[in-house]
């Protein structure tokens, strides 16, 4: 066990609520993207939850991501949605993976994999409707679909396409990547004589456009009760699924003009009393943090003393009487009447939210709230 003074707690029933919140939103099936570690989160710590849902996809987007999921014995179905090497294959398939496909080259090494191991690969057909990232093109999907298409050992459970998000300009990329999906998508049922899974929306489709929404809809940021740092559409009732906090290590008094961290970036205006917190830029603490950042102490928001170091910030508590080692102090979540964002966290830090989960160092101890123990 991680013995670690800085903890990021999560609430499985938060979690789990969120999802029901988001599933009679969309009224789809859900894929609960959890590539990434569940984007910090601790993706192995959430399978209470996904145990729950049986119906719920997990979304991962390389191999590795889920084998730890298989090792930690989760046998629900789980998509690897980014590019998979060839000599990945039988390994992914020994595992009962669904594969993301759209290399013309790699469709028969898959198959080849596929025959030697007696199976059938399920596949999911990635298309590039705009993103221009991966994904099959409208002028490459004729010759991939020929390789496709009566291949016995191939079976094509899905059809998915990743959408670019929302422009500054205000530019409609997404209502012509909902059209070119459903072109493409119509040309690959044609051609198979089936209807797989078709997924389009992410969790800003899933909240600001409908028409997006085809069979399951992709949420990650939503479950965690957070939506996509700058979407301007219509937000639904999920909650903050997790509060990170860590404790003062060290307290000092220190009197006025007082130059604090590395070079004296922060220099003390008048008496105050300086505490110590055992977190930093190798734990997931932006460097740009400082100085816009805010933690709370006694529940009210204190500012950090200087930039952050690798291992600790210092904050500034002013007058606080008997400050004591081993206080809470909390650095995204709420204290008393007082609260720290996660989007509050990253816009301080001059980053999207995605990026400040996404960072946070193996040495921040993840502890879960057990399902039924609100």
């Amino acid at each position: 066990m991680l013995h670690s003074y800085t903890r990021l707690i999560v609430d499985l029933n938060q979690v789990q609520r969120n999802l029901g919140i988001i599933r009679k939103h969309v009224g789809k099936r859900l894929l609960f993207v959890i590539k990434a570690n569940a984007y910090g989160i601790g993706a192995v710590g959430l399978l209470p939850v996904l145990n729950e849902m049986p119906d719920v996809f997990a979304g991962v987007a390389v191999v590795d991501e889920a084998l730890e999921l298989r090792q930690a014995d989760y046998l629900g179905d789980i998509l690897v949605m980014g590019y998979t090497p060839p000599d990945q294959y039988r390994l992914a398939l020994r595992h009962f993976l669904s594969l993301g496909i759209y290399r013309t080259e790699n469709v028969d090494l898959l198959e080849d994999a596929a025959a030697e191991l007696g199976t059938v690969a399920k596949v999911h057909i990635k298309l590039d409707t705009g993103m221009h990232r991966i994904g099959a093109t409208a002028e490459s999907l004729p010759t991939f679909m020929e390789r496709v298409a009566g291949n016995p050992h191939l079976a094509v459970e899905g059809i998915f396409s990743h959408l670019a998000g929302e422009t500054e300009s205000g530019e409609p990329i997404i209502p012509m990547q909902v059209e070119t999906f459903r072109q493409l998508s119509r040309q690959i049922e044609e051609r198979l004589g089936i209807f797989p899974l078709k997924h389009l929306a992410s969790s800003t489709g899933a909240l600001g456009y409908p028409e997006s929404r085809f069979d399951m809809v992709r949420v990650g940021i939503l479950p965690l009760g957070y939506h996509p740092t700058g979407f301007k559409g219509p937000r639904i009732d999920v909650k903050p699924v997790f509060k990170l906090l860590t404790e003062v290590v060290d307290v000092r008094r220190l009197p006025a003009g007082t130059g604090v961290s590395y070079g004296h970036s922060y220099r003390t205006k008048q008496p105050i009393t300086l505490v110590t917190i055992p977190v930093g830029y190798a734990d997931g603490i932006p460097y740009q943090f400082y100085p816009a950042g805010r933690v709370l102490f006694r529940g009210k928001p204190r500012e950090i003393a200087g930039v952050v170091n690798m291992d600790y910030m210092m904050v500034n508590v002013e007058d606080e009487p008997n400050v004591r080692v081993g206080e809470e102090v909390v650095i995204i979540g709420r204290q008393g009447d007082a609260e720290i964002t996660l989007d509050d966290f990253a816009e301080a830090a001059s980053t999207v939210n995605y990026d400040v989960i996404c960072g946070l160092g193996r040495r921040v101890r993840r502890d879960y709230i057990p399902l039924g123990h609100d």
